[in-house]
C-alpha cells in the first residue's frame, strides 16, 4: 500500500513538469533576447542559428472593424486572407542545455521553446 502512495506522488510530481513550454526570453552568452525582438537583434545577440527553416503560412485574420450594432443591425468585422512569413531558428548551446527554438513571424520573435538536449 505504501508503494502505491509513493508511485502516485511521483506520478503527480512528474505530470507537473513542463515539456517544451514556451518562454518569453533566452540568454545567449551574456545577452538576453525576448519576444518582440527583431531577427536582426537576435542575430546580433546570438549569432547565426545552428539550423533554420522558413515557410509562408496563409491565415484568415480580422482586417478591420469590430462587432457592433448600427440601428439594430449587427455589423460584423471584415476578415481576409493574409500571408505570414514564419522563420524557425534552432540554437544548439551544447549537450548540457536544451536546444532553443526561436519562432519569428514577419521578422518579429513571437515565441521561444525548449527542445531536447543539445549535442
Amino acid at each position: 500500500m505504501k508503494k502505491i502512495y509513493v508511485l502516485l506522488i511521483v506520478f503527480l510530481l512528474l505530470s507537473r513538469v513542463p515539456c517544451a513550454e514556451p518562454t518569453d526570453s533566452c540568454r545567449c552568452g551574456n545577452k538576453l533576447v525576448s519576444t518582440g525582438d527583431s531577427k536582426s537583434e537576435v542575430l546580433a545577440d546570438c549569432g547565426p542559428p545552428t539550423w533554420a527553416e522558413e515557410r509562408t503560412e496563409e491565415r484568415i485574420e480580422r482586417i478591420h472593424g469590430d462587432d457592433y450594432y448600427d440601428r439594430g443591425v449587427l455589423r460584423e468585422p471584415v476578415y481576409g486572407k493574409v500571408q505570414v512569413n514564419v522563420d524557425e531558428w534552432f540554437y544548439n548551446f551544447g549537450p548540457y542545455r536544451f536546444i532553443q527554438i526561436f519562432k519569428f513571424e514577419n521578422g518579429i520573435l513571437v515565441s521561444i521553446e525548449n527542445g531536447n538536449y543539445g549535442y
